[in-house]
């Protein structure tokens, strides 16, 4: 994950689009779900960094934190509200706004942490709590059961909260997994982040070194390599990029590459990307390959919208349907036939 601010690069229309939903007159909480590795805690957590100076010109005053799922706070729902408000508490400071900070501090359960948020939105402050890794906390259901999740959906459709909810699926995905019965699954804005655009791509591997502003910090022939290796992927260039500098002076590109390749072992599902987008089939050519890789990867998208709306077998019948008739394969005709044999009696 990247932390510090001035290495972050690009998502400028995500962080918008959070900007928006997140500082309107109605706040909206939002799930931003996406594959691992993708930079979903980067987006996130640089959110949190720059709230205050995107919601400069609003009337609150926005407080937000960036927290990840893991320890005392997936122990039990009390030490959960405890854990947020205790880093709402440290991210007013030890010396402003004492009476909100003390309010947090109080808090030992739900009730408590009701109270607190109530008098942050009598003083016109409001809080943003992002939540890394949220899916954590779904699979314990004894100790974070139904009525844990309708009590988040009161904070937010009250006002008092902003939730920001990083996660690998979108939660209505996860609520039918986990057979969560909550509407807090069903409520909120979605942001899907995935692999960089080409401009994105470009400021990446072009940026300077920290501290300077004129020359790249890749050589023309790094940056090719960088490409090459990780097209799109915002972890796979960040890794090429790292290795390829790194190797400058130890080993050049080839000591690069082994190790580009190790890294990618270690990431099974990572490593599995890679080799579909950048090893062609025998016979096709790369450039070739490259363009069915993108068509691949707009039918994966395709496929994973209408799996959110149906059943996987049905997505996946609906795909092939609309490629046979696309191509040509099957008419209209012959769709129009066939579910009348099947369905009709």
């Amino acid at each position: 994950m990247i932390t510090d601010r001035r290495l972050f690069v690009g998502r400028k229309a995500e962080l918008r689009r959070l900007t928006n939903w997140v500082g309107g007159v109605q706040p909206h909480s939002v799930n931003v779900h996406g594959p691992r590795r993708m930079g979903k805690s980067s987006l996130i957590h640089h959110f949190v960094e720059t709230c205050a100076e995107r919601m400069s010109a609003s009337e609150s005053e926005y407080v937000a934190v960036y927290l990840t799922l893991q320890g005392d706070l997936v122990k039990a729902t009390e030490r959960f509200y405890r854990g947020v408000a205790r880093a709402l508490a440290n991210a007013l400071g030890m010396d402003y706004r004492q009476v909100l900070r003390a309010s947090m501090l109080e808090v030992a359960d739900f009730e408590g942490f009701e109270r607190a948020l109530q008098l942050w939105k009598e003083q016109n402050a409001r809080p943003v709590v992002t939540l890394d890794e949220f899916e954590a906390i779904l699979e314990l259901p004894l100790l974070f059961p139904d009525d844990f999740f309708n009590n988040l959906r009161s904070l937010t459709n009250t006002g008092l909260l902003v939730l920001i909810l990083a996660t690998k699926e979108p939660l209505r995905v996860f609520g039918k997994e986990f057979k969560r019965n909550s509407a807090f699954f069903n409520d909120g804005l979605h942001l899907s982040v995935g692999k960089f655009t080409e401009a994105e791509t470009h400021e990446f591997v072009t940026r300077p070194a920290l501290g300077e502003e004129a020359e790249p910090c890749l050589t023309a022939e790094e940056q090719k390599k960088v490409l090459e290796w990780a097209g799109r992927h915002p972890y796979a260039l960040s890794l090429a990029a790292r290795l390829i500098f790194e190797h400058r002076n130890d080993g050049g590109i080839e000591a690069a590459w082994r190790q580009f390749n190790e890294e990618l072992d270690l990431n099974p599902s990572l490593g599995r990307w890679w080799r579909w987008t950048h090893l062609p089939v025998q016979g096709i050519p790369a450039a070739l390959w490259r363009h069915l890789c993108t068509i691949g990867d707009w039918l994966l998208q395709l496929a994973n919208f209408f799996t959110n709306l149906m059943k996987p077998i049905t997505a996946l019948t609906v795909i092939i349907i609309i490629l046979l008739l696309s191509t040509g394969m099957i008419s209209f005709g012959d769709l129009h036939e066939w579910i009348q044999r099947k369905f009709v009696k």
